[in-house]
């Protein structure tokens, strides 16, 4: 049976932007096995965290080039 503390903990920590390798790093320091955790990676659905990962990324890119050269237009 997975365990949904690891579930929780890798979505949370996905979001917030870390890799999935710094996760499995931070779940294997608390002591976690790597069968809890792969169990748990494979019971997460990764595409739509990374989905929503690349439009947050898609917004800053495009929130960067609106300010580039913004005060090349003040002149």
């Amino acid at each position: 049976m997975v365990n949904k503390d690891i579930v929780n903990y890798l979505k949370d920590n996905l979001r917030r932007g870390l890799s999935l390798e710094e996760v499995r790093q931070q779940l294997l320091t608390h002591n976690y096995s790597d069968y809890d955790i792969d169990s748990a990676i494979n019971e997460t659905d990764l595409k739509d965290i990374s989905k929503k990962e690349e439009v947050e990324k898609e917004k800053e890119v495009v929130k960067e080039e609106s300010l580039d050269g913004w005060d090349e237009m003040l002149e």
